[in-house]
């Protein structure tokens, strides 16, 4: 078991931005909706993807399934699973679960998805962070952005993750995997569970 908490502090921008703001900043439109604006009033996008090796992710999707916020005992399918990586700096994962009331479940990950070992187990604290004190490098760090509310995007609960456990296992194929994770958060004083599930491929 491989147990990532003993860290000093989170120098990736991305995942640190991605996972204290929540669903109130999708900060995937920050990759064409932010500009520079130019003494004429012309406004000319500007693409973030340049500066941090941008990829869209191949992400099948699983399931998300327990207790998040107000809504307790779902257990479903994911209708939307989409990821983003920056080189091998970061990592996002978001997947889209409900029927009568949304679920979503962002992955926040320090490093790439290569990083996890099949049949390794992972477990990440609320504590931890992406910064290694004794070699002074990024090291894999996850942590789990929850929200849940009525529809899409309506959200009555936005909270990170206090816990995260990941296992990795062998898909059908030689290069897939399937990436299996519990998240702990906390609803008005009591522990929610969170536990979610989704594919990939490594190259």
């Amino acid at each position: 078991m491989k147990k990532m908490n003993k860290l000093l502090w989170l120098p990736i921008a991305l995942v640190l931005c991605s996972s204290t703001t929540g669903c109130m900043f999708d900060y995937l439109e920050r990759l064409t909706d932010r500009g520079d604006a130019y003494d004429d009033g012309t406004y000319e996008p500007y693409d973030y993807s340049d500066d941090y090796d941008y990829n869209e992710l191949e992400i099948d999707p699983g399931y998300i399934a327990g207790d998040m916020g107000a809504y307790s005992g779902f257990d479903d399918p994911t209708y939307e699973a989409t990821g983003y990586s920056y080189g091998t700096d970061s990592t996002t994962v978001e997947l889209h679960s409900g029927e009568d009331y949304w679920i979503m479940a962002r992955l926040n990950i320090t490093g790439s998805l290569d990083a996890f070992e099949v049949g390794e187990v992972y477990e990440f604290d609320s504590g931890g962070y992406a910064w290694d004190d004794s070699t002074g490098e990024a090291v894999t760090y996850v942590s789990v952005t929850g929200c849940s509310g009525p529809t899409h995007g309506n959200y009555t609960y936005d909270a990170g993750s206090q816990n995260v456990v990941v296992v990795v296992d062998q898909g059908v194929n030689d290069n897939d995997r399937i990436l299996t994770f519990q998240a702990e958060y906390v609803y008005e004083g009591e522990t929610q569970v969170v536990d979610g599930s989704f594919g990939y491929t490594v190259y």
